[in-house]
């Protein structure tokens, strides 16, 4: 009975909800939000229920952030010159380093511009009810599945380019070959700074100590 008081104190209480809203901005799971609770005495809610209120919040931003981009989208194409939708594309994973085996991971489109997110999408190889079917050899029951991605996590990069670039007509900023094999081959490709510039400062610094002609001097910081 005091369990079931508690857990619908903790449905009714808002403060929960701003907790597991606070802990998702800041990329933080139950453990740390734990510690934090213990560091300041406060009595901390429990996993089952961060995790429920953690899905109940997550679907509001997801909402929340398809509207802005929808907002914003609009707007870029009425401060275009031409009328179009020029984009800037990037992907990037919850786990760093260069392995490619993050089991999550999410590709952006930023207006030229407005420089404002104009769309997005998200890439997961990883559903923990589906695993636990799959082991067991049963049906899995029927559940907020976001497992959506079967290849490589190097693989998402392209697998989300061509899903956005498949909703709408984009001039790119950074193209991969993948957009002109199953999107369009007459796709258009700017240069974009940031890119460029991070490009041509690895190169250097690669080159630093190598002489690169008769007359030419060294790179040297």
């Amino acid at each position: 009975m005091i369990e079931k008081k508690k857990v619908a104190a903790e449905k009714g209480n808002p403060l929960a909800r701003r907790a597991v809203l606070g802990c998702l901005h800041q990329g933080l799971g139950h453990s740390h939000y734990e510690g934090l609770m213990a560091a300041m005495n406060v009595q901390p809610v429990a996993a089952s229920m961060f995790k429920r209120v953690e899905r109940e919040v997550g679907r509001v931003i997801e909402e929340t952030a398809s509207k802005s981009c929808e907002k914003w989208r609009e707007e870029e194409k009425c401060v275009s010159t031409d009328g179009g939708v020029k984009v800037s594309f990037d992907q990037g994973w919850q786990k760093q380093g260069h392995a490619h085996n993050s089991k999550t991971g999410q590709g952006t489109l930023v207006g030229f511009e407005t420089g404002k997110c104009v769309d997005f999408d998200t890439k997961n190889t990883y559903c923990r009810k589906c695993l636990e079917a799959e082991k067991k050899c049963v049906t899995t029951e029927p559940h907020d599945c976001r497992r959506n991605h079967y290849g490589s996590s190097k693989a998402m990069e392209a697998a989300v380019a061509v899903e956005l670039f498949g909703k709408e007509q984009y001039s790119v900023l950074i193209v991969i070959s993948k957009l002109r094999e199953e999107v369009h081959s007459g796709i258009e490709k700017w240069s974009e700074v940031n890119h460029a510039t991070c490009t041509m400062t690895k190169a250097l610094y690669e080159g630093q100590g190598t002489n690169f002609g008769a007359n030419s001097d060294k790179i040297t910081d």
